[in-house]
C-alpha cells in the first residue's frame, strides 16, 4: 500500500458554476479537467479546458488551503497544460484553476517515489470503458469503493476510452465527464484504441485523442524519446512502462515502433517493466486473437521483444472480458496454443529482467462482454465487467481483479528474486 496510508484521498471538483451537463448547448466554466498528466518524482502538468477563454494560471501549495505558489504564462486560451515543479520525491501538493464563472476546480497529487527507493505505488488498470453507459459507471463505481482512502496514483488505459469513433463530443461524454470526479488527483496515461483511431491522424499527432492528452515524446517522464504521442514511455517509482500503438502505428518487427522499443528497453534498469496496447496476443473473448490481423502482428513482432527485455506484465484490452495467463514465454506462432509455463501457480517468482511474462486482457471496463474464453494458454477467464488494481511494494506486485459488484475473482502476487 501506498507510504501515506490514509492520508491520500480521492479528490473532487468542487461544485463549478455552468460546469459542463451532456447535452447543454453552451457550456460554460471548466468544461474538461483539470486532470494530471506526466508526473514525476518532482513534477506534473495539470491540464483543463475551459469555455470561454481564460488565462493559464495554476494556484498551488504545499498544505491544504494554502495556494501560495503561482505558475503558468498567463496566455489566455480555452486549452491550458502548466507545469507544477521543483518538488522532493513522495510530496503532496493541492491545487486549483479559476472558473470563470466564479468558484475554482480544485485537486491535490503527490509525485512519484525515486527510483530505487523501494516505494509503493497504485496504479487503476481500465480498458474498453468508454460507453456512456451504466456498465461503465459501475466499474467505475466498483473501484472507487474497493479504493477507499487509497486512491490509486496512476490510472493506464488500454484504450476505446471513447465509444464508437473517438470523436470530441465522445471523449467528453464517455471519458472526461464519467471520470470528473477522480481525474484531479489521478495522472493518466492512455494507449490508443482501435476506436478512438478511427478519429485521428497518428502519424501527424492530430485528432480528438491527440488533442485530448499531453504525452511524453522526447522523454520528459522517463525511458527514451519517442517522437511521437502515439506510443511512448514513462518511469514512475521503481517501474518503467512502455504504451505500444497496436491500432495505426506499424507493427513491422523493423518499423519505427518497434525499432524504438528494443532500444527503450535496453536502457532501463527498473525492477519493474510493464507493457501496454490494445490488441491481446491470447483471448478467446468477443475478439479472437488467432484470426485478427491486429493480435496476430503484435504476438509475433512485438511479444519476442518483451519478453527478451524481460518484461513483467503485459496489459491489453480489445476483447471485452477479463483473462489472464500463468507466467510464460515462447507463444509467438497462430494460433498461439503452447508457450512455456515458467511458473504456473501463484504466487509467482522470477528473476529481475529475467525470463517469464503475465499477459493480461482487460477489457472488461463498460463495453459489452461475451466470447467463448478457453484460449489454451489463458489460467483466468471472467465474462463480469471490471477493471484491474495493481500495488507495487519493492519486489512484490500484487493484481487484483475488482469487478463491477466489488468482488475480487482475481487475486495474486508476482515476487522478484
Amino acid at each position: 500500500m501506498p507510504p501515506w496510508g490514509n492520508g491520500m484521498r480521492l479528490l473532487v471538483l468542487a461544485p463549478l458554476a455552468g460546469a459542463l451537463v451532456a447535452g447543454c448547448s453552451a457550456p460554460t466554466g471548466v468544461v474538461r479537467g483539470p486532470m494530471l498528466q506526466q508526473t514525476t518524482e518532482r513534477s506534473t502538468l495539470v491540464s483543463w479546458h475551459t469555455a470561454p477563454m481564460t488565462a493559464r494560471r495554476v494556484e498551488w501549495g504545499l498544505a491544504p488551503g494554502v495556494y501560495d505558489r503561482v505558475a503558468g504564462d498567463g496566455t489566455v486560451s480555452r486549452k491550458h497544460v502548466v507545469r507544477l515543479d521543483g518538488l522532493a520525491p513522495g510530496t503532496r501538493a493541492w491545487y486549483r484553476v479559476r472558473n470563470p464563472d466564479g468558484g475554482w476546480a480544485e485537486g491535490s497529487f503527490r509525485t512519484l517515489p525515486a527510483r530505487g527507493d523501494g516505494g509503493a505505488l497504485r496504479v487503476w488498470v481500465l480498458g474498453d470503458s468508454g460507453t456512456g453507459g451504466w456498465a461503465q459507471r459501475n466499474v467505475r463505481d466498483a473501484m472507487v469503493d474497493f479504493l477507499g482512502e487509497e486512491p490509486a496514483d496512476l490510472l493506464v488505459h488500454v484504450g476505446d476510452i471513447a465509444y464508437e469513433s473517438g470523436t470530441e463530443e465522445e471523449m467528453q461524454e464517455h471519458f472526461f465527464d464519467a471520470y470528473r470526479k477522480q481525474l484531479p488527483g489521478l495522472t493518466v496515461w492512455p494507449a490508443l484504441g482501435n476506436h478512438e483511431a478511427k478519429s485521428v491522424d497518428a502519424a501527424k499527432g492530430s485528432g480528438p485523442w491527440f488533442d485530448a492528452f499531453t504525452l511524453p515524446t522526447k522523454g520528459e517522464a522517463g525511458g527514451l524519446p519517442s517522437r511521437t504521442e502515439a506510443y511512448y514511455s514513462f518511469d514512475a517509482g521503481d517501474t518503467h512502462w512502455v504504451v505500444l500503438d497496436s491500432s495505426k502505428s506499424s507493427k513491422a518487427s523493423d518499423g519505427p515502433m518497434l525499432e524504438w522499443l528494443r532500444a527503450d528497453l535496453a536502457s532501463s534498469d527498473a525492477t519493474w517493466t510493464i507493457a501496454v496496447f490494445h490488441h491481446p496476443p491470447y483471448s478467446k473473448g468477443s475478439h479472437d486473437s488467432d484470426t485478427e490481423k491486429g493480435p496476430t502482428a503484435m504476438r509475433e513482432n512485438a511479444l519476442p521483444i518483451l519478453e527478451a527485455a524481460g518484461v513483467d506484465l503485459v496489459f491489453t484490452g480489445h476483447s471485452h472480458g477479463y483473462e489472464r495467463t500463468a507466467l510464460i514465454r515462447g507463444a509467438y506462432a497462430t494460433p498461439a496454443v503452447e508457450a512455456e509455463v515458467l511458473d504456473g501457480d501463484a504466487p509467482y517468482e522470477k528473476e529481475r529482467g529475467g525470463p517469464g511474462t503475465i499477459y493480461v486482457t482487460a477489457g472488461h471496463g463498460g463495453r459489452g462482454t461475451g466470447g467463448d474464453f478457453d484460449h489454451p494458454l489463458n489460467v483466468i477467464n471472467r465474462e463480469e465487467h471490471g477493471s484491474v488494481l495493481l500495488d507495487f511494494d519493492g519486489p512484490t506486485l500484487r493484481l487484483r481483479n475488482v469487478e463491477d459488484d466489488g468482488t475480487v475473482t482475481d487475486d495474486f502476487e508476482l515476487r522478484k528474486r
